[in-house]
């Protein structure tokens, strides 16, 4: 009788360690996917602000890391451009990017997380 107990015991046990384990791993992937995405946010969010602090100063269209911050953030800005005026001479379509990317970021890690 005694016997039987400890095997059901056993059993319990493994079944609880598999479990913890398996939601340690969930846990640890759910991690990692969420610095994936605010690194992935937090980036885009650099290029747009050099793209920004760029076009205070006069550099050369033609510069291979100028064309590399154009290909990233064209496809962000221009569909704002259409949308969002120009205030005088001022673009603000980068500062309403950076706060649309904010907000999907943390509506991303919240999804992820399961708010």
């Amino acid at each position: 009788m005694k016997r039987e107990n400890v095997m059901r015991e056993e059993i319990h046990v493994s079944r609880f360690t598999h479990h913890c384990l398996w939601q340690e791993k969930r846990e640890v992937k759910m991690d990692l996917l969420v610095h994936f995405v605010d690194v992935f946010f937090t980036l885009l969010n650099l290029a747009i602000l050099a793209r920004v602090l760029l076009s205070w100063v006069r550099v050369s269209p033609y510069h291979p890391a100028v064309e590399l911050l154009h290909r990233i953030t064209e496809p962000i800005l221009a569909p704002l451009r259409r949308v969002i005026p120009s205030i005088g001479m001022v673009d603000i379509s980068p500062i309403i990017a950076m706060l649309l990317l904010q907000i999907i970021q943390q509506v991303l890690v919240a999804v992820i997380r399961g708010f």
